[in-house]
């Protein structure tokens, strides 16, 4: 399924797809897309393999800079919400590491 979706972005965006599948990937846990199946996929299609180097390059460091982002936020809202079980973690941390 995964393999068809990728396909039909590639097929439909060219890309901007393989951009597309690398901030997704990279930014969520739920869709991982192996880079070697962009790679085949995309050659595939004929598509510059420097091109597609760099568009899929940027769209996972995109999604690495969204995941970052996203935890840096999260952090601060965990400990505003649940401020005595991030005590009681980083106790248990401390002490066994």
């Amino acid at each position: 399924m995964l393999e068809m979706i990728i396909n039909f972005l590639l097929k439909s965006f060219g890309y901007l797809g393989i951009f597309l599948i690398s901030l997704i990937s990279t930014s969520t846990i739920f869709l991982p897309a192996p880079l070697y199946l962009i790679i085949v996929l995309s050659s595939a299609y004929g598509m510059n393999p420097i091109l597609v180097s760099f568009f899929s390059g940027l769209g996972m460091s995109l999604g690495e800079l969204t995941s970052y982002f996203i935890g840096l936020g999260g952090n601060r809202l965990l400990e505003e919400k649940h401020r005595k079980g991030v005590k009681k973690f980083e106790r248990f941390f401390k002490k066994y590491g």
